[in-house]
């Protein structure tokens, strides 16, 4: 003999009440999110590739390798090694170009010499250009400014292509 089923809609779901956060619980994520941002982060070297296509780009610029590097923050916990480690990674990878767009220093204006003659370092055939971070000028962006630095603005040939880079003059 078979029992008949029957299907009832109006049931309530049994589900638990999802409990409310807890202010310690949120304090302690937060918390140690800041941790993993200010200990693990500044260690982190990431190589990303970007094919860019422009339509209107001249033939002889096809394939120019640039290289963007940014926000060293060399500072009281930037290890050396670490802004060491991510010149030579750029150098590695052989660019036409290197852009350097701020945020050398964080803290103190001692470290700006320092890090000065670690970017240095980079090599890139048609040159190296920077400009200044906020953290720059928070810091001291004339002291910054006065480091032997890459130029604010040049431009670089390759063959018939020629691609200009302008800035703010001091």
């Amino acid at each position: 003999m078979s029992t008949p089923i029957r299907w009832r809609h109006d049931r309530p779901l049994r589900r638990r009440p999802r409990p409310e956060p807890r202010p310690l619980t949120v304090i302690k994520s937060a918390l140690g999110e800041a941790a993993r941002v200010a200990l693990a982060e500044p260690f982190m070297l990431s190589i990303e590739r970007q094919d860019i296509y422009l339509r209107r780009l001249p033939k002889a610029l096809d394939g120019l390798r640039i290289v963007h590097l940014s926000d060293f923050h060399y500072g009281p916990l930037t290890d050396s090694r670490h802004l060491e480690r991510a010149v030579q990674a750029a150098n590695d990878l052989r660019p036409d170009l290197i852009a350097l767009t701020g945020d050398y220093i964080s803290h103190d204006r001692s470290y700006a010499a320092p890090c000065a003659e670690l970017i240095s370092r980079l090599r890139a055939r048609h040159g190296v250009f920077a400009v200044l971070g906020n953290h720059d000028h928070w810091t001291d962006a004339e002291l910054i400014g006065k480091h032997p630095s890459p130029a604010e603005r040049g431009h670089a040939h390759r063959s018939s292509g020629r691609i200009v880079l302008a800035g703010r003059s001091r």
